[in-house]
Order: C-alpha cells, then structure tokens, then sequence
C-alpha cells in the first residue's frame, strides 16, 4: 500500500529521509491524511485554499 510505504520514509525521529525532498532549516512541515471526498473542498476551485496556506 502507499501510505505504508510513506510511512516507512520517516525516520525514529519524525524526519523524512528522502533525498529529493527539500527541507529549509526552522521549517515545520505538516501531512494529514484525508478522505479523498473531502479532498476537493480542502483543495479548493483551482488550488486556491492550497495557495493561501502556501503564502501564509
């Protein structure tokens, strides 16, 4: 499964170990897991939700 799998990429730690991820010293980094019906409306029309949290 895929979510076992990104699972096992994160360390004892909480860190990610993936080499192509790209980490900035004193950045928090947040992951939720949601049903994907709900997804759209977390999304918003385009992105737009995404962005402003992006921005913020």
């Amino acid at each position: 499964m895929k979510r076992e799998a990104e699972a096992g990429a994160m360390t004892g730690s909480g860190g990610p170990t993936s080499p192509h991820k790209r980490y900035r010293q004193g950045d928090d980094e947040l992951r939720l897991l949601i049903p994907s019906k709900v997804a759209g409306s977390i999304i918003g029309k385009g992105g737009q939700n995404i962005t402003k949290l992006r921005s913020q």
